[in-house]
């Protein structure tokens, strides 16, 4: 299985776009996302969309401060 790393700040759609490339990989793959520092409330309600339309192919972490 592939593990992915993917930190992200804002700009859902092209965000959006890299996490469709990576699921959509011959190889079985986990998405890692890594919030930081995006806007508190977008970022919750984005990162949940994105988990319960790949439950169990993505993860998020919300780092505050960002890295």
């Amino acid at each position: 299985m592939n593990h992915i790393l993917m930190p992200f700040v804002n700009h859902f759609q092209m965000t959006d776009q890299a996490v469709q490339d990576c699921l959509t990989q011959t190889l079985p793959s986990h998405l890692l996302l890594i919030d930081n520092g995006s806007d508190p409330v977008l970022a919750r309600e984005y990162s949940g969309k994105l988990m319960r339309a790949h439950p169990g192919k993505v993860s998020v972490w919300h780092h505050q401060p960002p890295l």
